[in-house]
């Protein structure tokens, strides 16, 4: 599934993940005034993180700042989108019409879109 490494013995989790993912694209289909875009919110220190030896490495700042940027105009062409809060986002704005007219940031299966 793009963007979710495996996780061992975690295959419930990350089958609701891919059935959010498709509930919220399809939301947005249904809504096309709307600006649905999924978001990761980045690796941060949490009590849970930690159960799974999961070692935070990004700032609640970041995830905050780029949710303010995302709400803007600028955004308008990750609507529909799947991304995470730690990517650069003057790499994303200079790729923004790749972005908006690809298969890319979305939940796929082997290419095909589901």
């Amino acid at each position: 599934m793009v963007h979710l490494r495996p996780i061992a013995q975690g295959w419930a989790y990350t089958a609701v993940k891919a059935a959010v993912f498709k509930m919220f694209e399809y939301l947005q289909d249904d809504n096309p005034e709307w600006h649905v875009v999924q978001i990761q919110p980045g690796v941060i220190r949490t009590e849970l993180n930690e159960r799974f030896d999961i070692v935070g490495q990004d700032d609640p700042a970041l995830a905050a700042q780029f949710y303010v940027w995302l709400a803007s105009p600028e955004a308008e062409f990750l609507k529909g989108k799947f991304v995470w809060v730690n990517w650069d986002v003057d790499e994303l704005k200079a790729r923004a019409d790749e972005i908006k007219n690809s298969l890319l940031f979305k939940v796929i299966l082997n290419g095909v879109a589901m």
